[in-house]
């Protein structure tokens, strides 16, 4: 039932340093900032139906899907190289990429009523069930001040034995938008706590049969992972508008000329800890051949323990100018230093003579950065960061980006350029590590990461479509013994993608297909092919009230020797027993919108048994799941 809301809550005015007043006729509109400059970014707030089925993260957005463990909230590692990245400086929360929320993807609020949107789905039995649950809450006390959470759960029971996941992701916070101060204060929340069974005993018993999942044997029988971050940030500026011209506006966000001065700290806590109890030998299956998981014990035969910490604290001030308008050719020039702090703990066997002993290292650090824009033709920016001193001296990371736009009949067509270049001093985890079944000492050199990315928007038609280049020097990767290793020379990748969105009538077609090369598959392992495409009918049941979308779903990757994962170090590693993929993986969904309710019933691996043999898997020796009803829905409300 619409609420009665009174005038006098609707009419109240934000006014804020950056946000323009016509975002005052707007009841919800929602930002993320950027650390470096707090400069707010617009992000859609999505209250649709359109791919509300594809719950996993790396089947959203310009994802094409991921190597994961089968399981829903398990590691995983992104198909497309350009996409994957370290969200944090805690090696062993990476792999849980798409799961982990950081301060730039935080989403804040501004609403002149309370906004709320639940999300839920379910698929399997009460004994095997994957759950995912989400809610977002959002409200303002008044135009300025604002606060909210998000919370996203994503968890199952597990088909297999020992195959139980629980993934967590929870932020919180409080944003002030004055004339000329604001500040955003948040904590954010990770948790990854997931039983380790090692992969399936025989693939054959998925390949060839139509044995049960719980009945299949596993290599790990009590293992599991146990990650959590607690993160705390704080970002403040004080700044002032040099015109009260209201012509400086880009997408609801003043873009005239200002100064500020800002500042920003976080202060994060990572903590993992991968425990087993050994069994040398399986009794699962005792007339199989037996096959020794881990080949090493450094401290107990019988059982682990590995404890590694990191706390991480980052504060930097900056100052920032817009001189001209925000068409000028240079419209933003911006600047700061800062201070980062690393403590690493993790146990070795001098800790038994000489107690607990941590690591501590600092860097200090400058950073500059850069934009203009010539009309609507031409928009470009930069961004250079530079370690000056501490561990990482030397270290450099440098960007741009340049979009050239025309606009034949009126329609928009973008040629945007971009390069990427890093050095960077690899992971403290990667050159030192010690635990009951892996240890290493490294003194590997700094690694060279240069990009370039040519793509081609038509907004008008939804083409989006690109080429991608990358060589990575000193290329650092894990191999097949599950130890870190550092290539001599260069690796390099070639990537072409393409997005279009076609209507034909009632007929909708969504697709995106990924190529890839990778100049060494022994270092790096990629699909050369990836596809994430939807085909659907879209209609009204009750006109203007109930909207419908029936439809297929289809995920494919062309094989390759994808990677193999190691529970006791956490990483994805190299491996050359067999390649995964050629499994076209479909799933049958009908999707329905009521005012801003969206539901979808879907059968996932529609082609099981049907598109050959059931080679569905993701990783060596860790299958995806079988056919399976899978139902869910998307519900908000801010009326």
């Amino acid at each position: 039932m619409k609420k009665n809301i009174s005038d006098s809550v609707l009419n109240k005015k934000l006014n804020s340093l950056y946000f323009d007043d016509s975002l005052n006729r707007i009841r919800v509109f929602s930002w993320k900032i950027n650390s470096y400059t707090n400069i707010p970014t617009r992000v859609a707030i999505d209250t649709g139906q359109r791919n509300i089925q594809k719950i996993y993260p790396f089947y959203q957005g310009e994802n094409v899907g991921a190597t994961y463990l089968g399981n829903i909230g398990g590691a995983q590692v992104l198909y497309d190289f350009f996409k994957t990245e370290a969200p944090t400086s805690f090696i062993f929360q990476n792999p849980y990429q798409v799961f982990t929320e950081t301060p730039e993807n935080v989403k804040f609020y501004n609403t002149k009523v309370p906004f709320t949107n639940l999300r839920y789905s379910m698929a399997g039995n009460r004994t095997e069930a994957e759950e995912i649950f989400g809610l977002t809450l959002a409200e303002n006390v008044n135009p300025a001040l604002s606060f909210g959470i998000n919370y996203n759960r994503f968890g199952t029971k597990g088909l297999y034995k020992n195959q139980r996941s629980k993934t967590k992701e929870f932020s919180g916070y409080v944003s002030y938008l004055g004339k000329k101060y604001s500040a955003y204060a948040g904590y954010i929340f990770n948790l990854a706590d997931v039983k380790e069974n090692g992969g399936i005993a025989n693939d054959r018993d998925v390949l060839d049969t139509t044995i049960k999942p719980s009945y299949i044997s596993v290599n790990l029988q009590n293992a599991s992972n146990l990650i959590k971050n607690n993160t705390f940030f704080l970002s403040q500026t004080y700044g002032i508008r040099l015109s009260s011209s209201g012509d400086f506006v880009n997408n609801g966000i003043y873009a005239g000329p200002l100064i500020l001065a800002g500042m920003y700290s976080q202060y994060s806590t990572y903590h993992r800890v991968y425990s087993d109890v050994t069994n040398r030998k399986s009794t699962d299956r005792p007339n199989d051949e037996v096959v020794v998981f881990y080949k090493n014990y450094y401290i107990n035969p019988n059982a682990s323990y590995d404890s590694t910490h990191l706390r991480e604290f980052d504060n930097r001030v900056y100052l920032q100018i817009r001189p001209y308008t925000d068409k000028s050719l240079l419209n933003l020039l911006g600047g700061g230093v800062g201070y980062q702090s690393l403590r690493y703990y993790m146990f070795k066997l001098d800790d038994y003579l000489f107690g607990n002993k941590e690591t501590d290292y600092y860097n200090i650090y400058s950073y500059g950065y850069a934009s203009g824009k010539f009309r609507k033709y031409i928009d470009w920016n930069g961004f250079a960061k530079l370690v000056l001193a501490g561990h990482n001296a030397g270290d450099l990371d440098g960007r741009g980006s340049a979009a050239f736009s025309v606009y034949p009949l009126g329609r928009e067509v973008r040629l945007i350029g971009a390069f990427k270049f890093k050095s960077e001093t690899p992971n403290y985890y990667l050159n030192n590590y010690f635990s009951n079944h892996f240890v290493w000492s490294n003194n590997f050199d700094r690694v060279v990461d240069t990009r370039i990315e040519v793509r081609l928007e038509v907004p008008s038609i939804s083409l989006d479509m690109g080429v991608r280049q990358a060589i990575v020097s000193k290329f650092i990767f894990f191999n097949k013994e599950a130890l870190p290793e550092q290539i001599k020379g260069s690796v390099s990748i070639s990537s072409l993608f393409f997005k279009k969105d076609i209507a034909i009538g009632h007929l909708h077609i969504d697709g995106q297909v990924l190529f890839q090369k990778t100049s060494n598959e022994d270092v790096l392992p990629l699909p050369t092919v990836a596809v994430n495409a939807g085909v659907y009918y879209q209609f009204n049941i009750v006109k203007n009230v109930l909207k419908s979308q029936l439809g297929v779903d289809v995920q494919y990757n062309k094989a390759y020797y994808a990677y193999a994962y190691n529970p006791s170090v956490g990483q994805f590693h190299m491996q050359d027993k067999r390649k995964i993929g050629d499994y076209p993986w479909l799933d049958a969904f009908a999707n329905f919108k009521w005012k801003r309710a969206a539901i979808f019933i879907k059968v996932r691996n529609l082609g099981e048994g049907l598109a050959g043999p059931n080679d569905y898997f993701s990783a060596l020796h860790y299958p995806r799941v079988p056919l399976q009803l899978q139902y869910g829905l998307s519900w908000s409300f801010y009326d």
